[in-house]
């Protein structure tokens, strides 16, 4: 059994970081602007990626516009003109104090309680309240009602800014929660190993359906156009059945029970530097034993193992993490400089074959090179033979109009 690498990724953002989750949504949907496309993309082939937003298949740009308008309205921004959370907690702070107190009322504090119920279950609560039917339920209670001025005015405004909040889609939880995951799900090329990118995407899908399916899939998108294909798949963090963003603390519950963790805080948030460093690892090892799992079902003679970090390899890295910090157009790991080293590995490999084959018919010299796996179907033999017996060598422009069918097969130039 072959054991081949994986790249599986994920990134978690917050809600603060608004600009960063648009960033990678705009790559995901090829809604970046036309240079960076250019760079990155085989645009022959980005008419092929395939797109999934909130379950439904979706083809044209319009589409994927409406898809990215979506995500966006996830990272709303808080309209303190409009809504004062100061003084809202303000008052919910009184209602607190008045239930505590014993010269309250009992059916007093049964309308304070029922108000901050209804604001900690604001989400599921479509309708407005109505003010009037407030006033009115605390003025017909008859016993005596102390400091009935001010308790009638924090009601009345209270409701008001309830309501508010409710319509104008208002969020006062921390800034710091995670609303938004992408994993991203990708083999390696040195693994020469074939996996249809729908199984691809299966894989992960599945994998969030069984153990997070209370976090729905906003987006996921197969990319056919860079130098693999790949997955990038999206969930909203916000937990559709408690209305939290408490996906980090769900995962982290995941592990505790999956691997069964004795001497671990309950709380994600309160793991040292070593635990969290510990769980990541785990949660790693949980998705490539579901992976695995899942390839053994589709009958796959591979399995995915996690890479040793040998000096080599963490050398290697660090290369491509410096690399990553640089403009995409001087990076040396960017989609284009991959197929511009593939055309020219193509065509120096056929050149040399009609240099040491010259006396040689062009069709056997095609069966040749075909033979061999090159896999160059649409290349122009005779232009390249001319080229040969010229000594001219071709412009990388016109070496990718031989070559760009073949690299969109995604089959490794030898």
């Amino acid at each position: 059994m072959k054991n081949v690498t994986l790249l599986y990724k994920q990134f978690r953002i917050a809600k603060f970081n608004k600009n960063v989750a648009l960033k990678t949504v705009r790559h995901s949907l090829l809604l970046e602007s036309e240079a960076n496309i250019k760079i990155q993309r085989n645009i022959q082939m980005s008419s092929s990626n395939k797109y999934t937003f909130r379950g439904k298949e979706i083809e044209n740009e319009e589409e994927r516009k409406r898809a990215y308008s979506y995500i966006e309205s996830l990272f709303y921004n808080n309209d303190k003109s409009k809504f004062d959370n100061k003084r809202f907690n303000h008052i919910k702070h009184k209602f607190r104090k008045w239930i505590k107190s014993e010269k309250t009322a009992s059916k007093e504090k049964q309308l304070f309680k029922k108000l901050l119920d209804f604001d900690g279950d604001v989400i599921s609560n479509n309708k407005n309240i109505s003010v009037e039917k407030v006033i009115d339920n605390f003025i017909s209670i008859e016993s005596k009602i102390q400091r009935f001025n001010d308790k009638e005015k924090a009601l009345k405004e209270f409701v008001e800014l309830l309501n508010l909040k409710k319509n104008c889609n208002f969020d006062s939880s921390s800034q710091l929660n995670v609303r938004l995951v992408e994993s991203i799900f990708k083999i390696p090329i040195r693994n020469k190993v074939d996996l249809n990118p729908d199984i691809q995407q299966e894989i992960i899908r599945k994998y969030f359906k069984k153990y997070f399916g209370d976090f729905e899939e906003v987006l996921s998108v197969i990319h056919l156009d860079e130098a693999s294909a790949h997955v990038h798949y999206f969930i909203d963090a916000k937990n559709s059945q408690s209305g939290e963003c408490d996906f980090v603390q769900r995962q982290y519950e995941h592990c505790l029970k999956t691997f069964e963790l004795k001497d671990y805080p309950l709380k994600n948030s309160d793991l040292n530097k070593e635990q969290c460093k510990v769980i990541g690892e785990l949660l790693q090892d949980d998705f490539y034993a579901f992976a695995n799992s899942m390839l053994e079902i589709y009958g796959m003679k591979f399995r995915f193992s996690q890479l040793e970090l040998t000096e080599k390899e963490k050398e290697r890295r660090e290369i491509i993490k410096n690399d990553t910090s640089k403009p995409i157009a001087d990076r040396e790991y960017n989609t284009a400089n991959y197929y511009r080293k593939l055309a020219r590995s193509a065509l120096n490999y056929i050149k040399e074959i009609f240099k040491q084959n010259s006396n040689d018919s062009i069709a056997k010299r095609k069966a040749q090179i075909v033979n061999s796996k090159i896999l160059v179907r649409n290349v122009d033999f005779e232009e390249v033979q001319n080229e040969v017996e010229q000594g001219i060598l071709k412009k990388e422009a016109e070496v990718n109009k031989y070559f760009f069918k073949e690299l969109r097969s995604r089959k490794k130039v030898i």
